[in-house]
């Protein structure tokens, strides 16, 4: 039971992630996602593990936390690549709007300007 429960707290990414996908209108890499992991991992770990394992019945329950792991090392560069700059993670814009660097900065209220903004490299 430890085997075939090891990867369970990290499975929890997976999961919050694939509801995301689903939530925010990318149902097809939620599909992806779920026919990756049963399907495209699991299954065949299920028959290739018990044949390298010496304990047939450990190879099999070794297969659902290597398909598990392998899922959330996929989905999360996915999430973070389709929603990381949007959600503020940094990403290829860094979380900044793009306009950012063209607003001038507010005056204050009794006529003293506020400091240059430093230059921001490109």
């Amino acid at each position: 039971m430890r085997i075939y429960l090891a990867v369970l707290l990290i499975y929890g990414v997976q999961v919050a992630c694939q509801y995301s996908f689903v939530a925010l209108d990318q149902a097809p890499k939620a599909i992806f996602l779920t026919i990756w992991r049963k399907i495209i991992l699991l299954i065949p770990l299920i028959f290739l593990l018990p044949r390298l394992c010496p304990d047939a019945v450990t190879g099999v329950y070794l297969a659902e936390p290597i398909a598990d792991t392998i899922t959330v090392c996929t989905t999360e560069p996915m999430f973070y690549v389709t929603f990381g700059e949007s959600a503020g993670m940094g990403g290829p814009g860094g979380g900044q709007r793009p306009d950012d660097g063209d607003r001038e900065p507010p005056e204050m209220g009794d006529g003293t300007e506020l400091p240059e903004r430093p230059e921001q490299p490109e």
